[in-house]
């Protein structure tokens, strides 16, 4: 899987647009040599003689003589870079002309211009961080919020991974004593006489399973859920989305049907990215625009992640209320926030929860603010459920998901095998299926289709 590259790449690692800084990266065989043909040094210094890890003021010097630019070269040499490669990185001014003229010249001197990801693509295949960390790279550009960055960091840390070499070491244990018994029968070697490979599988799996159960919140970190204020009209759906997000998003009037679309906004439920969707109110009505206001709400309800349905909890509710709404909400994950109860609660909240099969039921009020710590709870349990990754170790990509589900699985097949005293044999078989799905996950074991599919998601100079 390891191979080494004899082309060296280059690209612009700062973002379009006008900025004090714009940097250039320069990685390969021929990084310092390229930068030496097109860089002087304000002190005369050549770079080949430059330390690792060394910054140098000067120009960027065009094939004339003349200057394109004036930089900061910096200097990583191999292996001590992000690409275990000899790596320049170019400060010039930021903005359209000098980086692209800084990036000809570049291209002009040998290199070639780098593919989306490719930094990152071989800072994997030469062995610096293995596919875990190289996904976290994405998401920690990718992250919308402070816990989905912290999770990204701890990836890249390599946290994740250690948790996941603790697997394969258990594995590898078991394996042992499994092919041992496989491989000199006749020495009547016990597979399993004092439990070791029993010890050794339970561990694994217990591990693996820890990790699969991360995966909800982690995937809901990275890629955030979507949440529909439903509810009929006039019970304060709009106030409550602009008391969630801290503006008014929505505009509100004591009119009925003043909402006839939907509203969007985003909005953070303890570090979870959500965007919150509020709608018009569902009812009855002869009028062409609230039938269609009253249509999308029904459509948003249906493609949400999670239904924030909002009642009045100053009022009885209605029979018309449960024939309009209730069918929607059948069988969806729902929320019920009772709305307006600094009015007083008259609504039997115990009971509406328990005919919903809701996930919970707050009362709250909008023009006070009471209740909405306890609401915002709710939200969260319902979209994360009780999971509070605490040591970091989080499965985030779907890959990383599908993967760990077959590790299971496998360990499964050799516990149960292995208690029915089946052939030694039979269980290291499904051992050995759960360490290729291991070697998957980390990237010992990969295709590349997946690597093109996976550093092609990145942006070019990363």
């Amino acid at each position: 899987m390891r191979a080494a590259t004899t082309d060296t790449i280059a690209a612009v690692a700062t973002p379009a647009g006008e900025g004090g800084i714009g940097l250039l990266r320069l990685s390969g065989p021929r990084a310092v040599e390229i930068a030496d043909r097109l860089f002087r040094a304000k002190d005369g210094g050549r770079v080949a003689d430059q330390p690792s890890h060394t910054a140098r003021y000067g120009h960027v010097i065009a094939g004339d003589g003349r200057i394109v630019d004036e930089a900061v070269l910096l200097l990583m040499r191999a292996p001590r870079s992000y690409t275990r490669e000899d790596t320049v990185e170019l400060g010039v001014h930021a903005g359209a002309a000098p980086l692209s003229a800084v990036l000809a010249r570049l291209l002009e001197e040998g290199a070639r211009p780098a593919e989306p990801g490719e930094f990152t693509k071989r800072a994997y295949l030469n062995g610096r961080i293995d596919l875990v960390q190289a996904e976290a790279v994405l998401d920690l550009i990718r992250a919308r919020t402070d816990r989905a960055a912290r999770w990204a960091s701890a990836q890249l840390e390599g946290v994740l991974s250690r948790r996941l070499l603790e697997i394969k070491a258990a594995l590898l244990e078991a394996a042992a004593h499994l092919e041992a018994a496989v491989d000199f029968p006749e020495d009547g070697i016990d597979a399993d006489a004092d439990g070791q490979v029993a010890g050794s599988l339970e561990r694994a799996l217990r591990i693996a399973r820890d990790l699969l159960a991360s995966a909800g919140v982690g995937l809901l970190a990275k890629n955030g859920a979507s949440v529909a204020i439903v509810g009929r009209p006039n019970v304060g759906k709009s106030s409550l989305l602009n008391r969630l997000v801290g503006r008014d998003r929505a505009i509100v009037t004591p009119i009925a049907g003043t909402t006839r679309d939907t509203i969007e906004a985003d909005y953070q439920v303890r570090g979870l990215p959500v965007r919150i969707l509020d709608t018009a109110g569902i009812h009855a009505t002869d009028h062409l625009i609230e039938r269609e206001g009253v249509e999308r709400a029904r459509q948003a309800l249906i493609a949400a992640d999670l239904v924030l349905y909002v009642v009045d909890a100053s009022i009885p509710l209605a029979d018309q209320e449960r024939r309009m709404l209730w069918p929607d909400l059948a069988g969806r994950p729902v929320v019920l926030a009772a709305n307006k109860s600094d009015l007083g609660v008259r609504i039997d909240m115990r009971s509406v929860v328990g005919e919903l099969a809701a996930l919970q039921g707050v009362s709250c009020s909008c023009l006070s603010g009471e209740g909405f710590e306890a609401l915002e709870e709710a939200l969260y349990r319902a979209l994360a459920g009780d999971i509070d990754r605490s040591d970091e170790a989080v499965v985030s990509s779907v890959r990383q998901r599908d993967l760990l589900r077959g590790l299971c699985a496998d360990l499964d097949r050799a516990m149960t095998a292995r208690a029915a005293k089946v052939s030694p044999e039979l269980v290291a078989a499904d051992v050995r299926l759960a360490l290729q799905d291991l070697a998957e996950i980390v990237g010992e074991i990969t295709h590349d289709e997946l690597l093109d599919k996976l550093f092609g998601q990145f942006c070019i100079g990363k």
